[in-house]
């Protein structure tokens, strides 16, 4: 288990909930993930087991009556770290939103460096994005690095290289820790058109070996005009070949999309329209953005949920920082002009203590005021 102090108190991550705990139950709970006896627990804490067992229960009930925090928490340092490792790719898809990327990328010393300074941090989650992540060499090795000390990684992919990637893995310790989160657009027509013919089949193939190595597959679809008309059919599929998550997400007209706009522009009532069709022939779990981009669930039963706050606000550089493919580190990715570091240069602390950060986020913030999504969403439904 992993813990981050914050101003507040010791903060826990427990079934996707956040905790303020104090010091006597990070320890116990500790205790508990190492798998202690109660008898090792209460000899090591110097008090009877009757004792440990009624702390152990007081946990438990926090948990169950979801005494979480979900007010702003103000970290001590970053909480989760969202890296953009490389600006390569092997694929040119028509809906990305980066378009046409030069192909620079740290040394391969400055990226073991990095992910040392992520080791030696009290980081919680490392999500390691791209381009296209995987074709950075040796990532494999610093990501078993990463499991071992018990670092959740979330790892975004095409899917063309993750047979090789697992390979590569070998017998991982903590390989419950890892995520892969696939892009799937559509089913097989649709897909290939939008990222290359072939390329279907490929990530398929790659996703049901991942599964059956045992990890855990999340998969991602933008939903746009090319997309819109296959979803259902998709999902079924992605289902039944065992996908824990399937996710939609909505599109960003920037980059390539952009310039694919006549064929990938969705308006707010197909967008709803599409979501309605979903809701009536999918009879399992799913997620999705609406066009207020607040994140819905909607369970087997047929009931939709909102997940998290009812409210949408912009969080950037509450928890999260990005890492960005030159080192330079951001509160938001997509404003690369506020730079509160470079990774290379400064300690992880140091960048999060920029006296410029609170200025940046107000910035942010002010330009997210009264909005119900992210104002860079605003352009997708200008046309």
């Amino acid at each position: 288990m992993r813990y981050t102090k914050t101003e507040q108190g010791n903060i826990v991550y427990i079934r996707d909930q956040y905790y303020i705990v104090n010091d006597l139950t990070c320890k116990l709970l500790n205790m508990y993930y190492e798998k202690k006896h109660i008898s090792e627990i209460a000899n090591e804490l110097k008090i009877d087991e009757v004792e440990v067992q009624c702390l152990y229960q007081k946990i438990s009930d926090m948990i169950i009556e979801d005494q979480s925090y979900d007010e702003e928490i103000k970290f001590l340092q970053p909480l989760k770290v969202q890296w953009k490792i490389t600006n390569r790719c092997n694929l040119q898809c028509k809906h990305c939103y980066e378009g046409e990327k030069c192909v620079e990328q740290l040394s391969d010393a400055q990226i073991q460096s990095i992910f040392q300074k992520l080791l030696d941090s009290n980081i919680l989650n490392l999500t390691i994005t791209g381009g296209e992540a995987l074709l950075v060499d040796n990532l494999a090795k610093y990501v078993s690095q990463c499991l071992e000390k018990g670092i959740m990684v979330n790892i975004f992919t095409n899917g063309i290289m993750l047979d090789n990637f697992i390979e590569q893995l070998g017998d991982v310790k903590n390989g419950n820790l890892l995520t892969f989160e696939v892009s799937v657009d559509g089913a097989q027509e649709e897909h290939d058109y939008i990222r290359g013919k072939g390329n279907y089949q490929k990530t398929i193939a790659n996703i049901k070996c991942a599964i059956q190595k045992g990890y855990k597959i999340i998969t991602n679809t933008v939903v746009n005009g090319i997309t819109k008309n296959s979803l259902v059919s998709m999902m079924k599929e992605l289902h039944a070949i065992g996908v824990v998550s399937i996710q939609l997400s909505n599109l960003m007209l920037k980059g390539w999309a952009k310039e694919h706009e006549n064929e990938l522009f969705i308006s707010r009532n197909e967008l709803a329209n599409v979501y309605r069709e979903i809701c009536e022939n999918i009879d399992f779990d799913f997620y999705y953005a609406d066009i207020s981009n607040d994140v819905y669930h909607l369970d087997k039963k047929g009931e939709t949920r909102k997940e998290g706050k009812n409210t949408w606000k912009c969080c950037a550089g509450d928890a999260r920082i990005t890492i960005d493919f030159n080192g330079d580190v951001l509160i938001c990715p997509q404003f690369p002009k506020y730079i509160l570091g470079n990774i290379n240069q400064l300690t992880l602390l140091e960048i999060w203590n920029n006296p410029l950060k609170k200025d940046y986020i107000n910035y942010l913030r002010n330009l997210n005021k009264d909005k119900q999504t992210c104002f860079v969403y605003d352009l997708n439904f200008s046309k």
